[in-house]
């Protein structure tokens, strides 16, 4: 498993750095907000102790970006590893310094945030970690199920070893079958509904669609009661969700905080220009980006009087 990348020299790291960390801050006023740097990502996951949030930086001419390190405490930011990639869908091991990273679009990799050590795992085009941490959900769209050929989720160790592959039921044809551009994934926290993202990239314009998929049968919900979502999160205690609903087909729009049938709990008065999110791991807070900045929003600290009806549309 342990297969390292070369490193890249450091002028060409230390400009990604600078694009992430000497942006002047975009000053956002809403009410339970505020920033937490105006460096500029494109992702964002916040880490299970609570303490730091890794972040893809914007990506250079190349194509490539950096994953950062940046401290819930101070803002300080570090680097996550000294390697840059084409990255893409951070996410954390439930407990420790472990993350789980695509490269290049079909590569599963593990960081180790601490030494900074990548090391390679499996094929795939994104990957989740279970709630015990010793087993991780990987998506499969260009490699398909070997069995049926046709894209799948897998059941994989921390050795990579494929434990079980579940057929989606998606043919060739489908956007989702067609594309496997996969935008977003995130798990309940039982382990058993995986939510997953996708976008139709259009002449005119680009179409968003989620599905919540048992990860047991493959079985969806077809689609999500909301079009183009582009980005659905759990809450840590799976009593809720987020998403961010585009109205143009842009991949940014507004935030909401839903119950799990979708129904709208909070609609934050924030310009529908975020682009991506992370709860807390305690769910009192969100993380997210405007205009690639970093900022937090305090569910608890916003007045009941912002807060949009249930079922605000």
């Amino acid at each position: 498993m342990s297969k390292q990348v070369d490193r890249v020299p450091r002028i060409a790291l230390a400009i990604a750095f600078c694009a992430a960390s000497c942006a002047p801050s975009l000053g956002l006023q809403s009410p339970g907000v505020s920033e937490l740097t105006g460096a500029r990502f494109l992702e964002i996951a916040w880490s299970p102790d609570g303490e730091t949030i890794l972040g893809r930086s914007l990506m250079r001419p190349d194509g490539e970006s950096s994953l950062l390190a940046i401290s819930v405490i101070d803002a300080r930011i570090s680097e996550a590893t000294a390697m840059s990639r084409r990255f893409s869908l951070p996410s954390w091991a439930p407990r420790g310094s472990i993350a789980v990273v695509t490269i290049d679009g079909s590569q599963i990799w593990l960081l180790n945030v601490e030494t900074g050590e990548l090391s390679y795992l499996a094929k795939g085009e994104g990957a989740v970690f279970l709630p015990g941490g010793d087993e991780l959900v990987v998506y499969a769209a260009r490699l398909s199920d070997p069995e049926s050929g046709e894209p799948a989720i897998r059941i994989i160790d921390l050795q990579g070893n494929v434990l079980r592959s579940v057929s989606l039921g998606l043919t060739a044809e489908s956007p989702e079958g067609r594309t496997d551009y996969i935008t977003a994934l995130s798990l309940s926290p039982d382990g058993r509904l995986l939510l997953m993202g996708f976008v139709d990239y259009g002449s005119d314009r680009n179409t968003y669609t989620t599905y919540a998929v048992d990860v047991g049968s493959g079985s969806r919900e077809n689609p999500i009661p909301h079009p183009d979502v582009v980005l659905a999160r759990w809450a840590p205690d799976g009593s809720r969700l987020a998403y961010i609903r585009t109205i143009d087909g842009s991949g940014v729009g507004e935030l909401v905080v839903a119950d799990t049938s979708w129904n709208c709990l909070l609609r934050p008065s924030l310009p529908a220009e975020v682009r991506a999110f992370t709860w807390s791991p305690d769910g009192s807070r969100i993380a997210f980006l405007y205009r690639g900045a970093v900022f937090l929003l305090d569910l608890e600290g916003i007045d009941r009087d912002d807060r949009t009806p249930v079922g605000c549309q």
